[in-house]
């Protein structure tokens, strides 16, 4: 990358000769009585700044700079600035950067005349054209019915490809069916699971997480949410349940995002539902996307330790859910226990790790 300088008064001065011919106060002094001309800040100022993600975001996306691009067959290559964050020889700052700092969306944008910055900025070196095509590249993850096409049932298949099902071998077919316009020249980038072994399928179908039941065992299949210090929270589509192993549970040997396949038992503890292990394989990893967390105050959290309550004495598991919270931290140590405004219950980290131990201090509060 090389750095490079640009000043906005030379800019400013452009506006002020287009706009002295004009009092914008004209008509308010001539019709409305008793008004006065508002004071002028008369401060100039010599600033330094640099360019931020987002001010790479909105160059890319103002209206005269994609004109611009579009105009020249460079959209891509705009839009690859934006997420990028860096100007190259296609998109130089020199031509795409008046235009965005003349915008109200610059920071800077209402310094008064004869100011000037220093404006630092990203630029790069000679960029292959491959790669600027494949940073402007679409994001694509293969889905849930993709790979279910791949092994041929909507049962029995594993969330990734596999030495017998190669992503060579399937990925040109699914992606022609994902984009039937697609031409030579056009980049996706695509993000796949793919397991080091076969899984295995003869102990029976892959039931849903949220068909789990208490005293009977099943195949599920899910990816690794969460890490405590007895086991791990393991999450598909409908649902996500704790798969408890105890005192013997060694968290190093778990990642998140691992994808698991378990046949195991269903049990509970408190009315939260748990599988215990008979066999597991890991069978693909991910960078796991987390949905968006249900947020709860006190109140929310009293029903849901009711249906908790509830679940437990009807002998059934409650699935655990994603949340997000606010509370203050009351004690550290051997427990981690937090205190909700509103919540009749405090709340308790399940044997926490000592990675997540550290990340409360008592009498702190945090979300």
């Amino acid at each position: 990358m090389k750095y490079n300088n640009i000043f906005k008064s030379m800019i400013i001065g452009g506006a002020v000769v287009a706009l002295a011919g004009c009092s914008e106060n004209s008509w308010n002094e001539d019709y409305l009585d008793g008004f006065e001309v508002p004071p002028v800040s008369s401060n100039v100022e010599t600033l330094d700044y640099t360019l931020t993600a987002d001010d790479y975001k909105n160059v890319a996306a103002n209206p005269a700079n994609v004109a611009l691009a579009k105009s020249k067959g460079l959209s891509k290559q705009l839009s690859a600035v934006g997420s990028n964050g860096y100007f190259t020889d296609e998109i130089p700052a020199k031509d795409y950067l008046p235009a965005y700092m003349d915008s109200i969306l610059f920071p800077y944008f209402a310094l008064n005349d004869g100011s000037a910055i220093n404006l630092t900025y990203k630029q790069s070196q000679a960029v292959p054209e491959l790669i600027t095509q494949v940073d402007a590249a679409e994001m694509a993850t293969v889905s849930d019915d993709e790979y279910k096409e791949v092994w041929g049932s909507t049962s029995a298949y594993a969330k990734a490809f596999t030495p017998e099902r190669p992503a060579s071998s399937y990925l040109p077919r699914l992606l022609s069916q994902r984009f039937p316009e697609a031409v030579s020249g056009d980049y996706v980038l695509i993000s796949y699971n793919e397991a080091e072994v076969e899984p295995d399928f003869e102990n029976g179908v892959i039931t849903p997480i949220k068909d789990v039941k208490i005293g009977e065992t099943y195949n599920v299949q899910g990816f690794v949410t969460a890490i405590c210090a007895q086991g791990y929270i393991l999450s598909d589509d409908s649902g996500s349940l704790l798969v408890y192993v105890g005192r013997d549970f060694v968290a190093d040997n778990y990642k998140i995002g691992q994808m698991i396949a378990l046949n195991g038992t269903g049990s509970k503890y408190n009315g939260g539902l748990q599988m215990s292990i008979i066999s597991e394989n890991v069978v693909g990893s991910e960078i796991y996307d987390y949905p968006a967390p249900i947020e709860l105050d006190g109140a929310a959290m009293n029903t849901y330790r009711d249906e908790f309550v509830a679940a437990n004495k009807e002998g059934k598991g409650k699935m655990g859910i994603y949340v997000k919270f606010t509370a203050n931290v009351i004690s550290t140590g051997n427990y981690t226990n937090f205190v909700v405004e509103g919540a009749e219950t405090k709340c308790s980290a399940y044997q926490p790790t000592e990675a997540t131990k550290a990340l409360f201090t008592k009498g702190e509060d945090a979300v």
